[in-house]
């Protein structure tokens, strides 16, 4: 035998003998880990499972209640768009509730419908984007009779450069300024979106 195997089996030896004390001093401890790892994989797994299934039957009760409304069967579909808005999750819960305030506009009953955009227009569970929507929904319902001036104050934040209902809310602005009397800044409204390229033609 060479010197050069003598040494790589002396070294082989020595790793080995270091290698099983780590392991009776380390072992339990790198089990533990390796469990947790595989516990925490595992749950993780079941976990996104579960919230899949939530969204696919969520995203089935909302076509089931989007379809009573295409038969004219209003009520019911309210009353499946008010049980999806209490516990769908997030996504789903937004839409349903949306869907179901207007659903109250066209049964009349106006007052319950802008109570529901304004709850949801003060919901911190809701994203901003549709927070604005409900502040924009909310006021849409209100100008026709509502105070000109504490209803633009709600639009104002909407009608910045960065919010995407901001064409929107600048219109409904300036139909809240012809309210108040406030003319000139009515026509200053209208005339920016008509010079608006990015402003939808309507």
């Amino acid at each position: 035998m060479s010197d050069d195997q003598l040494f790589r089996e002396v070294d082989e030896e020595v790793r080995r003998d270091r290698f099983e004390i780590l392991l009776k001093q380390y072992g339990k401890y790198v089990a533990v880990a390796v469990i947790v790892i595989l516990g925490v994989t595992v749950g993780t797994v079941f976990w996104l499972q579960f919230q899949e299934r939530q969204q696919l039957a969520a995203s089935e009760r909302f076509a089931a209640a989007t379809q009573l409304v295409a038969t004219d069967e209003l009520e019911q579909a309210l009353d499946e768009f008010a049980a999806l808005a209490e516990s769908a999750g997030a996504g789903y819960q937004v839409l349903a509730g949306l869907r179901q305030a207007a659903l109250l506009i066209e049964l009349g009953d106006n007052d319950e419908a802008i109570a529901l955009y304004d709850s949801l227009a003060e919901s911190s569970g809701v994203d901003q984007v549709y927070r604005d929507l409900a502040v924009l929904l909310s006021v849409t319902h209100q100008a026709d009779d509502g105070d000109p001036a504490v209803l633009s104050g709600r639009l104002e934040a909407l009608t910045a450069d960065t919010n995407p209902w901001r064409f929107s809310a600048r219109e409904l602005t300036g139909i809240l300024a012809i309210r108040s009397g406030d003319v000139d800044r009515a026509r200053e409204l209208f005339e920016g979106l008509s010079a608006n390229l990015d402003a939808p033609a309507g």
